[in-house]
């Protein structure tokens, strides 16, 4: 796998350059988080933590947020932290990388961090239901109340978060619905009957991109990492992507990382504290031990 460019050192880095604002636009949301980052950084140095930071993040998905691109102004920025603190790894991650285009992502980060997923079979079963949209008409539709808990409220009965949330996430009004009042079991008894068709689909998804950031991150003599994967966003109780199939691909996505030089990988996105996965510890210990001891 690539190494990470330069040494960790610990320092403490210079007085910051990057006000802090009272008030800011969307515009200037990259020069704030930039400065908040640049702040976290000190106060982690000054307590003797600097040396734990893998990996500073001035932005989780930038293309599903509502910033401006980050070609325009959020660069900078990254340039900026990156100048501030030349001994970490500085980027902004890709919630889908522009796998069959990837130079429309702009030079300059400091690692290539993005996320990969196949849904296949999942995208299938969300569009049935009509779970990503916002506003349908009769929604819930047959096909997810079908889906849905005995006990589950109307939706007039649900109510809605504050409509702020709503504008500052993709998460639909229709997806926390749905995903809250999903029956799990129902959910992955649909996913484990339609799976077939798809599973070589989400194999070759997730290999060609994989294997797309690894080329793109060698060109740039960055390291590239994927943060997430692989099978997409689930509800928290569903099993689909922590059973056979969705280790079966995880497995899939980390043999092709690792062949391909790719310097970090996750386990699984679910394979984190706050889901069930988390109790899977000894399919964790594998993985991570067939990482660890991959060639460098």
């Amino acid at each position: 796998m690539t190494a990470p460019p330069g040494p960790i050192r610990t320092r403490e880095p210079p007085a910051s350059s990057h006000p802090a604002p009272s008030t800011h636009t969307l515009a200037e949301r990259y020069r704030v988080l930039a400065a908040a980052w640049d702040r976290m950084i000190a106060f982690l140095t000054t307590k003797g933590h600097r040396e734990r930071i893998a990996l500073v993040e001035l932005h989780n998905e930038i293309d599903f947020s509502i910033l401006p691109a980050l070609a325009d102004g959020g660069i900078e920025q990254v340039s900026w932290l990156l100048s501030r603190h030349p001994d970490l790894l500085v980027t902004a991650s890709y919630g889908k990388p522009p796998h069959l285009a990837m130079h429309r992502v702009p030079e300059g980060i400091g690692a290539a961090q993005f996320h990969v997923y196949g849904y296949g079979v999942l995208d299938a079963l969300q569009k049935r239901i009509d779970i990503r949209s916002e506003g349908s008409a009769g929604f819930p539709n047959a096909e997810l109340r079908a889906l849905l808990r005995p006990d589950a409220p109307t939706v007039a009965d649900y109510g809605r978060a504050a409509e702020w949330k709503y504008r500052a996430t993709v998460v639909t009004d229709q997806m926390i619905y749905g995903y809250d009042w999903i029956d799990p079991d129902a959910w992955d008894a649909w996913l484990r009957a339609h799976e077939g068709p798809y599973l070589e689909v989400m194999r070759r998804e997730i290999e060609s991109r994989v294997i797309a950031i690894a080329e793109w991150a060698r060109a740039q003599r960055i390291p590239a990492l994927v943060g997430e994967g692989w099978v997409g966003y689930t509800p928290l109780h569903g099993t689909f992507e922590e059973g056979p199939t969705g280790r079966a691909l995880a497995e899939h996505g980390i043999d092709t990382a690792l062949e391909h030089g790719v310097w970090g990988v996750v386990l699984c996105s679910n394979a984190a504290p706050h889901h069930p996965m988390w109790e899977q510890r000894d399919w964790q210990r594998a993985q991570n031990a067939r990482i660890l001891a991959h060639p460098v």
